[in-house]
């Protein structure tokens, strides 16, 4: 039995919107919806990726579609929205900048950060509480492909006494945190892999936010 899913990725002020379906054999892109695009971009864009078109001029919507379908795994449907998220960034006018880790820098100094931008690095510092304990977030950007960086958070707690630090610690493991040490330093890691530069203010707040309880 097939699942229908979608998924959307924010550009800053593109969106990308994939719907497909799961399969036993794989996944099965149905379409593919971007926008705002102009015509000219929407045509260079699904000659780049070998797709058929349509385009909706109100909304400055195109939607693409495989000429050919046939399932694709977990990996090669990264790599596909990696070439199409590529492809972008030479088309459309405003992109590259948007995707940027200097972008990157100028929406974590809007949101508190203490940031130090290299040209391929960004590292950043945040005040953060967690159930009442002070400390502060680290963040470690790494840029690998056009748009898309390795992450890694780190977490140092100053909890007052071992009880807290014992109920802090528990509370990160069941997020998914690696914690390193519970006291009298509780310092903890959390990988979130690779993502794309310009949905990681949000995925950031998400991470924190439900930490505070």
């Amino acid at each position: 039995m097939s699942e229908r899913k979608v998924k959307s990725i924010s550009l800053g002020k593109w969106s990308i919107v994939v719907q497909y379906r799961v399969e036993e054999g794989g996944i099965d892109i149905s379409e593919i919806r971007i926008a705002p695009l102009y015509p000219f971009e929407a045509e260079m864009l699904s000659t780049e990726l070998g797709m058929a078109w349509s385009y909706d001029e109100k909304n400055r919507q195109v939607t693409l579609v495989p000429r050919k379908a046939r399932p694709l795994s977990e990996e090669e449907l990264k790599t596909l929205l990696k070439a199409l998220i590529a492809s972008m960034s030479l088309i459309v006018p405003g992109l590259v900048r948007e995707l940027s880790l200097e972008r990157l820098r100028e929406k974590l100094l809007e949101k508190g950060w203490v940031v130090h931008l290299s040209p391929r690095r960004l590292r950043s510092r945040k005040r953060v509480r967690v159930r009442g304990v002070d400390g502060y977030a680290e963040l470690d950007v790494t840029a690998t492909d056009a748009g898309y960086s390795e992450v890694l958070i780190t977490l140092s707690l100053l909890p007052p006494d071992v009880s807290t630090a014992t109920a802090c610690r528990s509370i990160l493991v069941k997020k998914g945190w690696r914690v390193l040490t519970a006291f009298p330093v509780l310092k903890a890691v959390k990988a979130l892999g690779e993502c794309i530069n310009s949905e990681l203010p949000p995925l950031l707040d998400k991470e924190l936010g439900e930490l505070k309880g």
